[in-house]
């Protein structure tokens, strides 16, 4: 089994424990409950990727976090397809769309500016102006496709979602509370 399977494995027995703790629980029950052995600092990044894949949720902050399951709506998982080999793809292709190239290549730039936007607490054109400015200093290229993923990022902007973001839940509620 290669690492990359070994790592899905895992995930999957996470997502699976997490099933049964609708509420949530916390990294530590977590890691009592897994049938292998993770160190603390390597499961704490695990669940941030599945958080930042949209796969786990996660609230509240610091010893306080809790992780649970995150609903997917059944109709996404009509339709399986199987690939050459047989093995069936969780999800239909054509439920996700397609990939932008654009959108993967400047994923950690979006990240990075949302964060600064919620941090900064700014709404309304300063948003805009801050991220024409983000735009020149990265030399990104395509300012209005740039500026409009961002603000569409923005505008589904979940507690589930800053993870990666630099943000605390409490200054994404601030941010959140001042979006009138």
């Amino acid at each position: 089994m290669s690492m990359a399977q070994e790592i899905e494995q895992q995930n999957k027995e996470i997502i699976t424990l997490l099933d049964k703790y609708p509420e949530g629980i916390s990294r530590g029950k977590i890691a009592e409950c897994l049938s292998f052995t993770l160190n603390d600092k390597t499961l704490q990044r695990r669940l941030l990727a599945l958080v930042d894949e949209g796969r786990v949720g996660r609230k509240g902050e610091r010893k306080a976090t809790r992780y649970y399951p995150i609903e997917v709506p059944k109709e996404t998982f009509k339709g399986h397809v199987k690939d050459k080999n047989g093995k069936q793809y969780g999800v239909v292709k054509s439920s996700l769309g397609e990939i932008d190239p654009f959108r993967i290549q400047y994923r950690q730039q979006r990240k990075a500016i949302m964060g600064q936007i919620v941090r900064q607490g700014l709404h309304g054109p300063a948003v805009e102006k801050i991220i024409e400015n983000y735009c020149q200093q990265q030399e990104i290229i395509d300012l209005d496709k740039f500026t409009a993923m961002t603000l569409a990022d923005l505008s589904t902007l979940h507690a589930g979602a800053i993870v990666g973001l630099g943000i605390t839940e409490a200054q994404f509620e601030l941010w959140l509370s001042g979006k009138g």
